[in-house]
């Protein structure tokens, strides 16, 4: 576990636990707020929480970015609320469960969001929104006072729902419009809005040819 420190707010939690599989790092958002902690996804179970969960005593809730298993197997370990697209529940799946469960940080079973979301919600300071593209059920999280947005698996677009392609370009557009400081995926590392273009363009590209 690597602890990235971007401001007095916000800190991302690392771990290598799936490199095996895909290459890629799992990425934990920490909001912290004077009254409450948001956490950007649950990681792999409750034990990759319980270090984050056990040294506050502030309510911690949790906004789920989406329904893949690598994102949600933790949100037991949470007792506040639970944010997730409307649709959510429908694209979440049991069998991953199974066929994964060599990655399980604890024990781990599945609970559905709380609070669901449908194109927009505000909670707090931050603004969650809907973007499709890498799944029916993808949420997108705005920071305005640390400049933060936090994306999911939306610019990880090697694994994504093809059908939804014209979607998915639309929500990356929606990117360009925040004046964003930090561009937080869920796996692959900040980046810059150079790229996040490039991947629009790589998009817009596949589209033309399909």
């Amino acid at each position: 576990m690597t602890i990235h420190h971007l401001s007095d707010r916000i800190r991302l939690v690392e771990y290598q636990d799936m490199q095996d599989l895909f290459q890629v790092s799992l990425i934990i958002g920490v909001i912290e707020e004077d009254d409450a902690i948001y956490l950007i996804d649950s990681g792999l179970g409750p034990d990759q929480l319980a270090p984050i969960i056990e040294t506050t005593d502030k309510p911690v809730h949790l906004i789920l970015t989406h329904s893949h298993w690598d994102h949600i197997w933790g949100a037991q370990a949470i007792t506040g609320e639970i944010y997730g697209h409307r649709l959510f529940e429908q694209e979440m799946s049991q069998h991953m469960l199974k066929k994964f469960k060599r990655y399980r940080r604890g024990v781990t079973r599945l609970v559905t969001p709380t609070v669901l979301v449908d194109d927009h919600l505000r909670v707090g300071n931050l603004e969650l929104f809907a973007t499709p593209g890498h799944t029916k059920c993808s949420l997108s999280i705005w920071d305005p006072i640390d400049k933060a947005l936090f994306v999911g698996d939306s610019l990880f677009i090697k694994y994504r729902d093809h059908d939804l392609t014209e979607q998915h370009i639309e929500s990356l557009k929606k990117y360009l419009n925040y004046p964003f400081q930090y561009l937080i995926p869920g796996h692959i590392g900040l980046m810059g809005r150079d790229r996040l273009e490039r991947i629009i363009r790589k998009l817009e590209r596949e589209k033309e040819m399909a």
